[in-house]
């Protein structure tokens, strides 16, 4: 009788009766909680999180307790064991699987709790956008345009529904935005890449040439060793057929012992070192053989018909 007169008086009387329970040690998980409440009514946050702690440690059987304190804990094992046990008394609150998804670390494992939440509170649009954008953030387009399509659904006035609907229509640019994004720093990456393997063999060139200058003996057919980046996993010789020019780019036809042919891309062939006795260029068109040595990375390009990215070309005298 006593803990529900508290429950409803709300005031200074209340808090009394709250403390006057605990003393008499009646009812202390509810108490507790009761001056939890209170203090978080009161926005004296610290003051409610001790309480619900108490709450807690005094056995409490009820989910919000564990809830609450979980908002307001700032250390995040603290604060996720709490939830454990919201969970294991009732397992059907989504509130409780939503706060352990923003807990997460892991990007994969807050998008699955976050989804939980939502399939538990279908009607609940802003579960179904917060779901969506984590799977933003981990660019997972896919299952973000279908959580956004279930928040329309579950809209409910004009406002939210527009705001849902303007959510879903921009998936596909944020997709096509990220793909090119990804290309772009890929062809950086792997130009960077190029330009220090080039600066490097022309270095051990120039070196051995020195060498040779010196007479400490005859600069070697192939200088070594490479570089220690990433180094071309693919080797081809044979008889270099034609040099087909597209656009800024240019592909290479070479015709190997078995004469089988090989079609290797130069995306930027300025930054392709050629190597081998006398001044090389490439120009476009059929050739006459001439026997090379081309060194490449696999990468195979459907539209462009190509195996691989040349790195280095080596015509052989």
């Amino acid at each position: 009788m006593q803990l529900a007169l508290a429950d409803l008086l709300l005031d200074t009387r209340s808090r009394a009766a709250y403390q006057e329970m605990i003393q008499r040690k009646e009812n202390v998980a509810a108490a507790y909680e009761g001056l939890a409440l209170m203090a978080l009514a009161e926005k004296q946050q610290d003051e409610a999180r001790r309480n619900f702690a108490e709450a807690i440690t005094a056995g409490t059987p009820s989910p919000r307790s564990y809830l609450e304190y979980a908002r307001l804990e700032p250390d995040n094992a603290k604060a996720l064991a709490a939830l454990d046990k919201a969970l294991k008394l009732n397992p059907k609150l989504a509130e409780t699987y939503a706060l352990v998804g923003r807990r997460q670390t892991d990007g994969i494992k807050r998008i699955q709790y976050l989804e939980k939440a939502a399939q538990l509170a279908p009607r609940d649009a802003g579960r179904w956008e917060e779901m969506a954008k984590a799977c933003l953030d981990e660019k997972a387009f896919d299952k973000a345009a279908e959580a956004w399509r279930n928040a329309v659904q579950a809209a409910t006035t004009p406002e939210e529904h527009a705001r849902m609907e303007a959510g879903r229509r921009s998936i596909e640019q944020q997709r096509l935005d990220w793909e090119e994004a990804e290309r772009r720093r890929k062809a950086e990456e792997n130009a960077r890449d190029v330009q220090r393997l080039k600066e490097d063999a022309i270095a051990n060139l120039r070196a051995a040439e020195a060498k040779a200058n010196a007479g400490k003996g005859a600069a070697p057919e192939k200088v070594v060793p490479w570089w220690d980046g990433p180094k071309p996993d693919g080797h081809v010789a044979g008889n270099l057929t034609k040099v087909e020019c597209v656009g800024r780019q240019i592909r290479l036809v070479v015709e190997g012992q078995d004469h089988k042919l090989t079609r290797l891309l130069m995306r930027d062939p300025s930054s392709v070192p050629i190597l081998g006795g006398g001044e090389q260029k490439l120009g476009c068109g059929a050739q006459q053989p001439r026997q090379v040595v081309v060194e490449y990375f696999h990468k195979r390009d459907t539209r462009s018909a190509t195996v691989g990215e040349v790195a280095t070309i080596q015509f052989q005298e």
